[in-house]
């Protein structure tokens, strides 16, 4: 499960992004503040721009409250993702571990449709799915 950050409030997002010479900027400079600095124990997050990242042609420094920057889940493909902390990206079937009522997790595939998970026979998961990874492609005989 792969994450990123992003500005909650959307007022402080539109006073700050101008401030970056590019979307592509503003992230690069978000990400690796947040990735280096989220978890201390400071109330603001201080977003420091070379001037190259800047929109000014200037370095700047942008201060932004830690509480209005929140940790965003990403879909990962390729590894196992916690459920609901990240939510399929698509409405289609998926290996999922399971929680079953005993306590015991297991395997297993389910569709993923409208926010909902589906066994086999079409009818809503019982079950609580706690995780999901996406199917491999179909096996092609070499010939």
């Amino acid at each position: 499960m792969g994450f990123s950050y992003r500005i909650a409030n959307s007022d402080v997002e539109k006073l700050v992004k101008p401030l970056f010479v590019s979307e592509l900027a503003f992230k690069a400079v978000l990400i690796w503040t947040c990735d280096n600095f989220f978890d201390t124990e400071t109330d603001f997050i201080t977003l420091n721009a070379d001037k190259f990242q800047s929109a000014t042609g200037c370095p700047i420094n942008v201060g932004i409250k830690r509480s209005d920057i929140e940790l965003v889940y990403t879909f990962e493909p390729d590894e196992w993702n916690e459920y609901p902390k990240v939510t399929p990206p698509k409405d289609k079937s998926y290996y999922v571990t399971v929680l079953l009522e005993d306590g015991k997790t297991v395997t297993d595939v389910m569709a993923y449709y409208q926010g909902k998970w589906y066994d086999e026979f079409a009818n809503p998961s019982k079950n609580e799915v706690i995780a999901f990874y996406e199917l491999p492609k179909p096996f092609k005989k070499k010939e």
